[in-house]
Protein backbone atom coordinates (compact mmCIF):
# COMPACT_ATOMS: atom_id res chain seq x y z
CA UNK A 1 0.00 0.00 0.00
CA UNK A 2 1.58 3.25 -1.18
CA UNK A 3 1.08 6.49 0.72
CA UNK A 4 0.41 9.42 -1.62
CA UNK A 5 0.19 13.17 -1.08
CA UNK A 6 -1.08 15.79 -3.50
CA UNK A 7 2.00 18.02 -3.08
CA UNK A 8 4.53 15.18 -3.31
CA UNK A 9 6.30 14.95 -6.73
CA UNK A 10 6.91 11.22 -6.23
CA UNK A 11 3.16 10.63 -5.92
CA UNK A 12 2.16 12.23 -9.22
CA UNK A 13 2.50 9.13 -11.42
CA UNK A 14 0.25 7.06 -9.17
CA UNK A 15 -2.24 9.92 -8.84
CA UNK A 16 -2.40 10.18 -12.63
CA UNK A 17 -3.01 6.43 -12.83
CA UNK A 18 -6.10 6.90 -10.67
CA UNK A 19 -7.22 9.89 -12.76
CA UNK A 20 -7.02 7.84 -15.97
CA UNK A 21 -8.96 5.02 -14.35
CA UNK A 22 -11.68 7.42 -13.18
CA UNK A 23 -11.86 8.86 -16.69
CA UNK A 24 -12.09 5.52 -18.48
CA UNK A 25 -14.05 3.09 -16.30
CA UNK A 26 -17.78 2.80 -15.67
CA UNK A 27 -17.42 0.40 -12.76
CA UNK A 28 -16.66 2.49 -9.66
CA UNK A 29 -17.81 1.58 -6.15
CA UNK A 30 -17.60 4.21 -3.39
CA UNK A 31 -17.61 3.86 0.40
CA UNK A 32 -17.96 7.01 2.51
CA UNK A 33 -17.54 7.79 6.19
CA UNK A 34 -18.10 10.75 8.50
CA UNK A 35 -14.97 12.51 7.20
CA UNK A 36 -16.72 13.70 4.03
CA UNK A 37 -19.33 15.65 6.04
CA UNK A 38 -16.93 17.50 8.37
CA UNK A 39 -16.70 20.43 5.95
CA UNK A 40 -20.50 20.63 6.10
CA UNK A 41 -20.31 21.27 9.85
CA UNK A 42 -21.26 17.75 10.94
CA UNK A 43 -18.69 16.34 13.41
CA UNK A 44 -17.09 12.95 12.84
CA UNK A 45 -16.72 10.27 15.50
CA UNK A 46 -13.13 9.19 16.08
CA UNK A 47 -10.98 12.29 15.53
CA UNK A 48 -9.51 14.31 18.41
CA UNK A 49 -12.53 16.64 18.29
CA UNK A 50 -15.03 13.95 17.30
CA UNK A 51 -18.23 12.92 19.01
CA UNK A 52 -16.67 9.95 20.82
CA UNK A 53 -14.41 12.30 22.80
CA UNK A 54 -17.35 14.27 24.18
CA UNK A 55 -19.09 13.63 27.51
CA UNK A 56 -22.75 14.02 28.37
CA UNK A 57 -24.91 14.06 31.48
CA UNK A 58 -22.14 15.54 33.67
CA UNK A 59 -19.57 13.10 32.33
CA UNK A 60 -21.46 9.94 33.34
CA UNK A 61 -21.92 8.78 29.74
CA UNK A 62 -19.90 9.33 26.58
CA UNK A 63 -21.08 9.56 23.00
CA UNK A 64 -19.84 6.07 22.13
CA UNK A 65 -22.24 4.63 24.71
CA UNK A 66 -25.08 6.74 23.32
CA UNK A 67 -24.83 4.89 20.00
CA UNK A 68 -25.15 1.45 21.58
CA UNK A 69 -28.44 -0.46 21.56
CA UNK A 70 -28.11 -0.97 25.33
CA UNK A 71 -29.35 2.61 25.89
CA UNK A 72 -32.90 1.29 25.39
CA UNK A 73 -32.67 -0.71 28.60
CA UNK A 74 -33.12 2.37 30.77
CA UNK A 75 -35.61 5.23 30.46
CA UNK A 76 -33.11 7.90 31.52
CA UNK A 77 -30.61 6.97 28.79
CA UNK A 78 -33.43 6.86 26.23
CA UNK A 79 -34.34 10.44 27.13
CA UNK A 80 -30.70 11.50 26.91
CA UNK A 81 -30.30 9.79 23.54
CA UNK A 82 -33.45 11.44 22.14
CA UNK A 83 -32.29 14.88 23.27
CA UNK A 84 -28.85 14.37 21.75
CA UNK A 85 -30.22 13.18 18.39
CA UNK A 86 -32.77 16.00 18.24
CA UNK A 87 -30.05 18.60 18.80
CA UNK A 88 -27.82 16.93 16.22
CA UNK A 89 -30.61 16.93 13.64
CA UNK A 90 -31.86 20.50 14.12
CA UNK A 91 -28.48 22.15 14.79
CA UNK A 92 -26.22 20.16 12.43
CA UNK A 93 -27.88 17.93 9.84
CA UNK A 94 -30.92 20.00 8.86
CA UNK A 95 -28.90 23.13 8.08
CA UNK A 96 -25.94 21.32 6.45
CA UNK A 97 -25.14 21.48 2.74
CA UNK A 98 -23.46 18.82 0.57
CA UNK A 99 -19.68 19.11 0.31
CA UNK A 100 -17.37 18.90 -2.69
CA UNK A 101 -16.99 15.16 -2.12
CA UNK A 102 -20.76 14.66 -2.22
CA UNK A 103 -20.82 16.61 -5.49
CA UNK A 104 -17.97 14.49 -6.87
CA UNK A 105 -19.94 11.30 -6.19
CA UNK A 106 -22.94 12.90 -7.89
CA UNK A 107 -20.77 13.61 -10.96
CA UNK A 108 -19.71 9.96 -11.09
CA UNK A 109 -23.35 8.94 -10.98
CA UNK A 110 -24.40 11.45 -13.65
CA UNK A 111 -21.73 10.12 -16.03
CA UNK A 112 -22.86 6.49 -15.45
CA UNK A 113 -19.58 5.65 -13.73
CA UNK A 114 -20.95 4.83 -10.27
CA UNK A 115 -22.03 1.24 -9.66
CA UNK A 116 -23.00 1.93 -6.04
CA UNK A 117 -22.16 4.20 -3.14
CA UNK A 118 -22.20 2.69 0.35
CA UNK A 119 -22.26 5.24 3.15
CA UNK A 120 -21.84 4.94 6.92
CA UNK A 121 -23.25 8.45 7.35
CA UNK A 122 -26.72 9.17 8.69
CA UNK A 123 -27.02 12.77 7.42
CA UNK A 124 -28.62 11.93 4.04
CA UNK A 125 -26.79 14.76 2.24
CA UNK A 126 -26.55 12.67 -0.95
CA UNK A 127 -30.32 12.82 -1.33
CA UNK A 128 -30.22 16.64 -1.43
CA UNK A 129 -28.25 16.33 -4.68
CA UNK A 130 -30.95 14.15 -6.21
CA UNK A 131 -29.34 10.78 -5.55
CA UNK A 132 -31.69 7.94 -4.67
CA UNK A 133 -31.36 6.32 -1.25
CA UNK A 134 -34.74 4.79 -0.41
CA UNK A 135 -35.37 1.06 -0.81
CA UNK A 136 -37.61 -1.48 0.87
CA UNK A 137 -37.81 -4.46 -1.43
CA UNK A 138 -35.39 -6.46 -3.57
CA UNK A 139 -36.69 -4.89 -6.76
CA UNK A 140 -35.71 -1.41 -5.56
CA UNK A 141 -32.00 -2.22 -5.35
CA UNK A 142 -31.26 -1.50 -9.02
CA UNK A 143 -32.89 1.90 -8.70
CA UNK A 144 -30.89 3.27 -5.76
CA UNK A 145 -27.57 5.09 -5.94
CA UNK A 146 -26.61 5.28 -2.26
CA UNK A 147 -26.98 2.49 0.32
CA UNK A 148 -27.29 3.93 3.85
CA UNK A 149 -25.64 1.24 5.97
CA UNK A 150 -26.44 2.92 9.29
CA UNK A 151 -29.84 4.47 8.60
CA UNK A 152 -31.03 8.04 8.10
CA UNK A 153 -31.36 10.71 10.80
CA UNK A 154 -33.77 12.71 8.63
CA UNK A 155 -36.58 10.33 9.56
CA UNK A 156 -37.98 8.75 12.72
CA UNK A 157 -39.50 5.30 13.14
CA UNK A 158 -41.58 3.28 15.56
CA UNK A 159 -39.67 0.76 17.64
CA UNK A 160 -42.45 -1.81 17.13
CA UNK A 161 -44.31 -1.36 13.83
CA UNK A 162 -41.30 0.36 12.12
CA UNK A 163 -43.49 2.97 10.43
CA UNK A 164 -41.46 6.04 9.41
CA UNK A 165 -42.26 9.64 10.31
CA UNK A 166 -40.81 13.06 9.63
CA UNK A 167 -39.47 15.10 12.54
CA UNK A 168 -42.11 17.80 12.17
CA UNK A 169 -44.84 15.14 12.33
CA UNK A 170 -43.73 14.16 15.84
CA UNK A 171 -41.74 16.91 17.55
CA UNK A 172 -43.57 20.04 16.38
CA UNK A 173 -46.86 20.84 18.10
CA UNK A 174 -49.92 22.53 16.60
CA UNK A 175 -48.57 26.01 17.41
CA UNK A 176 -45.36 25.32 15.50
CA UNK A 177 -43.16 25.10 18.60
CA UNK A 178 -40.55 22.37 18.92
CA UNK A 179 -41.47 19.76 21.51
CA UNK A 180 -39.01 18.53 24.13
CA UNK A 181 -37.32 15.38 22.81
CA UNK A 182 -36.74 14.15 26.35
CA UNK A 183 -40.32 12.92 26.53
CA UNK A 184 -40.99 9.38 25.34
CA UNK A 185 -43.55 9.66 22.55
CA UNK A 186 -45.84 6.78 21.68
CA UNK A 187 -46.19 5.83 18.03
CA UNK A 188 -49.37 7.45 16.58
CA UNK A 189 -49.95 4.45 14.32
CA UNK A 190 -49.72 1.96 17.21
CA UNK A 191 -51.97 4.17 19.35
CA UNK A 192 -54.57 4.30 16.60
CA UNK A 193 -54.55 0.51 16.29
CA UNK A 194 -54.71 0.15 20.10
CA UNK A 195 -57.77 2.43 20.37
CA UNK A 196 -59.43 0.65 17.47
CA UNK A 197 -59.05 -2.75 19.15
CA UNK A 198 -60.20 -1.28 22.45
CA UNK A 199 -63.32 0.13 20.80
CA UNK A 200 -64.09 -3.22 19.17
CA UNK A 201 -63.78 -4.98 22.53
CA UNK A 202 -60.68 -6.94 21.51
CA UNK A 203 -57.79 -7.73 23.80
CA UNK A 204 -55.32 -4.84 24.11
CA UNK A 205 -51.82 -4.74 25.54
CA UNK A 206 -49.70 -1.70 26.38
CA UNK A 207 -46.59 -3.50 25.12
CA UNK A 208 -48.07 -3.41 21.60
CA UNK A 209 -47.47 0.36 21.50
CA UNK A 210 -44.01 1.30 20.25
CA UNK A 211 -42.06 4.48 20.98
CA UNK A 212 -40.66 6.91 18.44
CA UNK A 213 -36.90 6.75 17.85
CA UNK A 214 -34.44 8.00 15.19
CA UNK A 215 -34.29 5.83 12.09
CA UNK A 216 -30.65 4.80 12.58
CA UNK A 217 -28.86 1.53 13.30
CA UNK A 218 -27.06 1.37 16.67
CA UNK A 219 -24.11 -0.75 17.76
CA UNK A 220 -25.25 -4.29 18.52
CA UNK A 221 -28.38 -3.87 16.41
CA UNK A 222 -29.13 -5.66 13.14
CA UNK A 223 -29.97 -3.64 10.05
CA UNK A 224 -33.73 -3.90 9.31
CA UNK A 225 -32.86 -4.80 5.70
CA UNK A 226 -29.78 -6.87 6.54
CA UNK A 227 -30.82 -9.83 4.40
CA UNK A 228 -31.49 -7.63 1.36
CA UNK A 229 -28.15 -5.86 1.85
CA UNK A 230 -26.25 -9.14 2.02
CA UNK A 231 -27.95 -10.60 -1.04
CA UNK A 232 -27.46 -7.54 -3.23
CA UNK A 233 -23.95 -6.77 -2.03
CA UNK A 234 -22.93 -10.17 -3.37
CA UNK A 235 -24.47 -9.18 -6.72
CA UNK A 236 -22.46 -5.94 -6.78
CA UNK A 237 -19.27 -7.87 -6.01
CA UNK A 238 -19.93 -10.36 -8.83
CA UNK A 239 -20.14 -7.46 -11.30
CA UNK A 240 -16.35 -7.01 -10.87
CA UNK A 241 -15.90 -3.30 -10.06
CA UNK A 242 -12.70 -1.83 -11.49
CA UNK A 243 -12.13 0.98 -8.99
CA UNK A 244 -13.01 1.14 -5.30
CA UNK A 245 -12.78 4.59 -3.67
CA UNK A 246 -12.98 4.89 0.14
CA UNK A 247 -13.58 8.39 1.57
CA UNK A 248 -13.30 9.76 5.09
CA UNK A 249 -13.35 6.63 7.25
CA UNK A 250 -10.85 4.98 9.58
CA UNK A 251 -12.24 1.48 8.80
CA UNK A 252 -12.74 0.57 12.46
CA UNK A 253 -16.30 -0.84 12.28
CA UNK A 254 -16.26 -4.63 11.87
CA UNK A 255 -19.08 -4.88 9.35
CA UNK A 256 -17.57 -2.21 7.13
CA UNK A 257 -14.17 -3.89 7.33
CA UNK A 258 -15.71 -7.13 6.06
CA UNK A 259 -17.38 -5.28 3.19
CA UNK A 260 -14.07 -3.64 2.20
CA UNK A 261 -12.13 -6.91 2.34
CA UNK A 262 -14.64 -8.70 0.11
CA UNK A 263 -14.60 -5.96 -2.52
CA UNK A 264 -10.81 -5.67 -2.46
CA UNK A 265 -10.32 -9.43 -2.88
CA UNK A 266 -12.69 -9.51 -5.84
CA UNK A 267 -11.01 -6.56 -7.58
CA UNK A 268 -7.47 -7.88 -7.15
CA UNK A 269 -8.45 -11.42 -8.13
CA UNK A 270 -10.68 -10.78 -11.15
CA UNK A 271 -9.73 -7.34 -12.51
CA UNK A 272 -6.08 -7.16 -13.71
CA UNK A 273 -5.76 -3.36 -13.67
CA UNK A 274 -8.29 -2.72 -10.88
CA UNK A 275 -7.33 -0.40 -8.01
CA UNK A 276 -8.42 0.38 -4.45
CA UNK A 277 -7.71 3.80 -2.91
CA UNK A 278 -8.60 5.40 0.42
CA UNK A 279 -8.70 9.18 0.81
CA UNK A 280 -8.55 10.41 4.39
CA UNK A 281 -6.77 12.96 6.57
CA UNK A 282 -5.63 10.30 9.02
CA UNK A 283 -3.55 7.28 8.06
CA UNK A 284 -4.94 3.78 8.45
CA UNK A 285 -3.04 0.79 9.84
CA UNK A 286 -0.47 -0.29 7.24
CA UNK A 287 -0.08 -3.87 8.48
CA UNK A 288 -3.84 -4.56 8.46
CA UNK A 289 -4.67 -3.12 5.02
CA UNK A 290 -1.42 -3.49 3.08
CA UNK A 291 -2.61 -6.47 1.02
CA UNK A 292 -6.07 -5.01 0.35
CA UNK A 293 -5.60 -1.33 -0.50
CA UNK A 294 -3.27 -0.07 -3.24
CA UNK A 295 -3.10 3.63 -2.33
CA UNK A 296 -3.84 5.71 0.74
CA UNK A 297 -4.03 9.40 -0.16
CA UNK A 298 -3.41 11.51 2.94
CA UNK A 299 -5.36 14.74 2.42
CA UNK A 300 -8.77 16.32 2.85
CA UNK A 301 -11.41 14.54 0.77
CA UNK A 302 -12.62 17.78 -0.82
CA UNK A 303 -9.06 18.75 -1.82
CA UNK A 304 -8.58 15.46 -3.64
CA UNK A 305 -11.91 15.85 -5.46
CA UNK A 306 -10.86 19.35 -6.58
CA UNK A 307 -7.58 17.88 -7.82
CA UNK A 308 -9.31 15.15 -9.84
CA UNK A 309 -11.74 17.61 -11.40
CA UNK A 310 -8.85 19.84 -12.46
CA UNK A 311 -7.21 16.83 -14.15
CA UNK A 312 -10.45 15.44 -15.60
CA UNK A 313 -12.47 18.62 -16.30
CA UNK A 314 -15.23 16.90 -18.28
CA UNK A 315 -16.21 15.03 -15.11
CA UNK A 316 -17.80 18.17 -13.65
CA UNK A 317 -19.63 18.96 -16.89
CA UNK A 318 -23.13 17.83 -17.68
CA UNK A 319 -23.07 14.54 -19.63
CA UNK A 320 -24.09 14.81 -23.27
CA UNK A 321 -27.36 13.17 -24.17
CA UNK A 322 -27.03 10.42 -26.75
CA UNK A 323 -28.96 10.95 -29.96
CA UNK A 324 -31.49 8.32 -30.89
CA UNK A 325 -30.71 6.45 -34.08
CA UNK A 326 -34.33 6.06 -35.19
CA UNK A 327 -36.63 9.06 -35.28
CA UNK A 328 -40.03 8.42 -33.82
CA UNK A 329 -42.57 8.00 -36.61
CA UNK A 330 -40.04 6.98 -39.27
CA UNK A 331 -40.71 3.97 -41.50
CA UNK A 332 -37.84 1.97 -40.03
CA UNK A 333 -38.97 2.59 -36.47
CA UNK A 334 -42.62 1.82 -37.22
CA UNK A 335 -41.55 -1.40 -38.93
CA UNK A 336 -39.61 -2.46 -35.81
CA UNK A 337 -42.60 -1.62 -33.61
CA UNK A 338 -44.85 -3.83 -35.75
CA UNK A 339 -42.34 -6.68 -35.63
CA UNK A 340 -42.02 -6.38 -31.85
CA UNK A 341 -45.79 -6.33 -31.38
CA UNK A 342 -46.11 -9.48 -33.51
CA UNK A 343 -43.45 -11.20 -31.43
CA UNK A 344 -45.19 -10.22 -28.21
CA UNK A 345 -48.50 -11.56 -29.51
CA UNK A 346 -46.89 -14.78 -30.68
CA UNK A 347 -44.81 -15.44 -27.55
CA UNK A 348 -46.52 -14.15 -24.38
CA UNK A 349 -44.36 -14.01 -21.28
CA UNK A 350 -46.15 -16.88 -19.49
CA UNK A 351 -45.72 -19.15 -22.53
CA UNK A 352 -41.99 -18.37 -22.70
CA UNK A 353 -41.58 -19.29 -19.05
CA UNK A 354 -43.62 -22.46 -19.58
CA UNK A 355 -41.49 -23.60 -22.53
CA UNK A 356 -38.29 -22.93 -20.60
CA UNK A 357 -39.60 -24.94 -17.65
CA UNK A 358 -40.59 -27.79 -19.97
CA UNK A 359 -37.09 -27.93 -21.43
CA UNK A 360 -35.63 -28.07 -17.93
CA UNK A 361 -37.93 -30.96 -17.02
CA UNK A 362 -36.87 -32.83 -20.15
CA UNK A 363 -33.23 -32.45 -19.07
CA UNK A 364 -32.97 -33.56 -15.40
CA UNK A 365 -29.25 -32.72 -15.24
CA UNK A 366 -29.88 -29.10 -16.18
CA UNK A 367 -32.67 -28.86 -13.61
CA UNK A 368 -30.41 -30.31 -10.91
CA UNK A 369 -27.69 -27.78 -11.81
CA UNK A 370 -30.20 -24.93 -11.42
CA UNK A 371 -31.22 -26.23 -8.00
CA UNK A 372 -27.57 -26.52 -6.94
CA UNK A 373 -26.91 -22.93 -8.05
CA UNK A 374 -29.94 -21.66 -6.12
CA UNK A 375 -28.93 -23.46 -2.92
CA UNK A 376 -25.33 -22.24 -3.24
CA UNK A 377 -26.53 -18.67 -3.78
CA UNK A 378 -28.78 -18.82 -0.71
CA UNK A 379 -25.95 -20.26 1.38
CA UNK A 380 -23.57 -17.48 0.25
CA UNK A 381 -26.14 -14.80 1.10
CA UNK A 382 -26.62 -16.20 4.61
CA UNK A 383 -22.85 -16.26 5.13
CA UNK A 384 -22.46 -12.66 3.94
CA UNK A 385 -25.31 -11.56 6.21
CA UNK A 386 -23.52 -13.07 9.20
CA UNK A 387 -20.19 -11.50 8.27
CA UNK A 388 -21.47 -8.08 7.27
CA UNK A 389 -23.07 -6.94 10.49
CA UNK A 390 -23.01 -3.30 9.55
CA UNK A 391 -22.67 -2.18 13.15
Amino acid sequence: MKTLRLDDPDSQDDLQTLNKLISSTRKIVVLTGAGISRNAGIPDFRSSSGLYKQKYSNGTINCRELFDVSIYRDESTIRLFNEFMQNMYYQKVKCAHPTKTHQFIKYLNSHKKLMRCYTQNIDGLERRLGMRTEFDQLNDWNHIDVVQLHGDLNTLKCSRCFKKFKWNEIYVNQKGAKEDAGFLIACPSCMEEYKKRQKEGKRCCQSSIGIIRPNIVLYGEEHPYGEILAKNLSKDIIRNPKLFLIFGTSLKVNGVKNLVRKLCRRIHRNVPDGKVAIINNAKICQSVWDTYIDYQIVCDCDDWCDYVESCVPRLSQEPKQQKKRCVKGSKKNSKNEKTNSIKLQKWPEHECKGKRKARQLQNPDALENERTKDSTRDRDCKRIKREIMVL
